[in-house]
This record gives C-alpha cells, structure tokens and sequence, in this order.
C-alpha cells in the first residue's frame, strides 16, 4: 500500500483524519475531535513501532465507514506490510509536445478526463487538467487505436519529462 492510499482511505472515514509531518517524515492519525491518536512513520516496519495512545480510544465505537479502531490497523497493517520501497508514489511525466508553443509556452499532451482514456489534445501548462501521466499510462496512450502511429509514440517517448513532487521526494 503506498503513503497516499493510506491517507485517502483513512481521511474517508469521518472519525479519523492524518496529517503529514514531512520535518519528522511521519503521519499523524487524529480522532474527529483532533487529539492525536496514532503516528506512523513512512519507513515503519513493524506494527509494533508505530505509536498509539490509547487514551483515546473507545474500542467498541463504531468509527464511520472504516467500522471501529481494528479496522483503522488493519489499513496501517497493510501498509506495515508493504515494503518500504514499494510505498511511494508512482513516478509521473509530462508530455512536452516539441514544436508546439503558444503565448503560453509550452505546450503538453493534455488529457480532458483523469484517467488518461479521454479525448487528447495539446494544451500549455494548467494545473486543473491532466497532464502528468504514469508509465502505464503513457503505455494505453501510446496504445491507443487513434493513436498507433509511430510518429505518434516518438513524439511521446521525445517528449517525456519527469514530474517531481518535492513533497513526495522529502519523504525518502
């Protein structure tokens, strides 16, 4: 399970919240009322490592869509299981189309739904579309029946541009 899973399955309940401590590389799981409740470092290798205070806690409580407490380790159960290696993001990459410029700048593979399946088009930098791609879905793209010319795929490969999230890479 990678960092971000985590804290989007535990932010979805409605009794649970994390922050992240990037100073200490760590998250903070809060209880609704924002009393902290557990901290999970991002390198943690064994459940046992990870502090809780179960002051907290009321064990037979529901907690919204996760259930109750056991179901919140459960999640952090998986994440504990999943090699450190493995928990970070997928890398990303922009699309710079070569050639392509506007009043705006450069131009880049634009995609107008978030799953990377929707119409293509070129389009300058806009953080509200979606033009960061991981390699599987640079892969569909170049894959794609309106999409299999080979001109298409070099112009793609030409293009790629690794994305760097600083937060992300402040966690390793």
């Amino acid at each position: 399970m990678k960092i971000n899973e985590l804290v989007n399955e535990i932010n979805s309940c409605t009794s649970f919240k994390v922050t992240r401590d990037e100073e200490n590389k760590r998250l903070v799981v809060h209880l609704g009322d924002n009393s902290s409740l557990m901290t999970i470092k991002y390198n943690v290798e064994y459940l046992e490592d990870i502090d809780i205070t179960y002051a907290y806690l009321d064990f037979y409580k529901p907690c919204g869509d996760l259930g109750n407490f056991y179901e919140l380790i459960n999640l952090v159960n998986e994440f504990v299981n999943t090699p450190v290696e493995e928990r970070k993001p997928e890398s990303k990459y922009r699309i710079r189309l070569k050639g392509f410029n506007s009043d705006n700048g450069h131009q880049y593979l634009t995609c107008h739904t978030h799953d990377a399946t929707g119409k293509l088009f070129a389009c300058a930098p806009n953080p509200h579309l979606k033009q960061e791609f991981t390699s599987d879905e640079i892969n569909k793209i170049i894959n794609r029946k309106d999409f299999r010319a080979t001109w298409k795929e070099t112009m793609v490969r030409a293009g790629l541009e690794p994305v760097e999230d600083e937060r992300i890479q402040k966690l390793y």
